[in-house]
């Protein structure tokens, strides 16, 4: 094959500390036949001008300035304008590998593959400690063989992220996939979600490629958002019902039924973080609500997941008790804690 053009698409709003890092691990690919896409999503800060200077210098760089409309929006402006043959996004306060490109453009020399995931390093910068994700190397070829390892991918959630990903700029055009403007929480796995109906082909590297940066230890702990139910519960729903237009097996929904109760206790663990302005009459009567909206809706209890935490949580859950689980979210929030 010859030389494919990479299109990395990169997001930036206020990171003016952390952008020079960024930039310079992309544009220091030994993989030379990139685009590098710079959104300024209206910062206020430096981060414009600093994505100016880097285009004057290398002429694979362009930038586009617009008003700040959140960072979906700014990577659907970054697919409109990207000319490559594949896409990549980055994290404008994260970086890659010298050689991260031309390690999966390898792999796309011998099948030309849909998506390929690759590992990730996380640096947690406050607790001085890196850990990687743990990949075997393997490859999918076709759509039963996809929709074998797809529950395992969604129920650990490897499907969620967009940058641990290199994806076919065809695939996501030739079906207008886009990300979702009104999300701000699942909006990167609702993307994956449609990309991973429509591919024929997948490779898994073991290779790590990507330094996602962990910036600020206490944030999960500390993060409220009253959206937050509807918008998880929007990209499980789409989930739910593409796996049955799909004739997916039971495998898959039981992996969709696992990460929409694990959500629906991301949201009740929220309750307790230091944002929360509820009082305890307010949270559980939150829990409540959720409790009579959901029902577990989806009709697919008879299908079985044999994770004991799962089964535990779902059987909590299934009492509708409002102070048994508000006990047990709050037990639970203080050991992660």
């Amino acid at each position: 094959m010859a030389n494919k053009k990479v299109s990395i698409i990169v997001p930036v709003y206020n990171v003016e500390q952390y952008l020079n890092k960024c930039i310079d691990s992309i544009i220091s690919q030994t993989y030379k036949d990139i685009e590098v896409i710079l959104i300024n999503d209206g910062s206020k800060d430096s981060s414009g001008e600093i994505c100016d200077k880097y285009a004057k210098k290398d002429l694979r760089i362009v930038v586009v300035h617009k008003e700040n409309g959140g960072v979906s929006s700014a990577r659907n402006k970054g697919l409109e304008v990207s000319t490559g043959d594949f896409i990549m996004f980055v994290d404008s306060d994260d970086w890659i590998e010298a050689d991260a490109i031309s390690s999966l453009m390898e792999i796309q020399n011998e099948i030309n593959y849909d998506v390929i995931m690759f590992g990730i390093h996380r640096e947690n910068i406050i607790l001085g400690n890196i850990t990687a994700t743990d990949f075997i190397a393997q490859s999918f070829n076709d759509i039963d063989k996809i929709k074998e390892v797809l529950p395992n991918l969604i129920k650990q959630e490897r499907t969620n992220s967009l940058w641990s990903k290199i994806y076919k700029a065809s695939i996501i055009k030739d079906n207008n996939i886009s990300f979702n403007e009104f999300l701000s929480i699942a909006e990167d796995a609702l993307f994956n979600y449609e990309v991973f109906f429509k591919i024929r082909s997948l490779y898994i590297s073991e290779k790590c490629l990507y330094h996602y940066m962990i910036r600020d230890v206490e944030s999960l702990t500390k993060r409220y958002n009253p959206l937050k139910y509807e918008m998880l519960m929007a990209a499980n729903d789409y989930l739910h019902n593409a796996i049955k237009e799909n004739e997916h097996s039971k495998e898959i929904l039981c992996s969709a039924q696992y990460i929409r109760i694990k959500n629906i206790y991301s949201c009740f663990l929220d309750l307790f973080a230091s944002s929360c302005p509820l009082t305890i009459k307010e949270k559980k009567s939150y829990i409540k609500n959720i409790l009579e909206k959901e029902v577990l809706k989806n009709n697919d209890n008879n299908y079985q997941i044999e994770d004991k935490s799962y089964r535990a949580l779902k059987f909590i859950l299934y009492t509708k008790s409002v102070n048994l689980i508000y006990f047990i979210v709050y037990i639970m929030f203080m050991i992660r804690k």
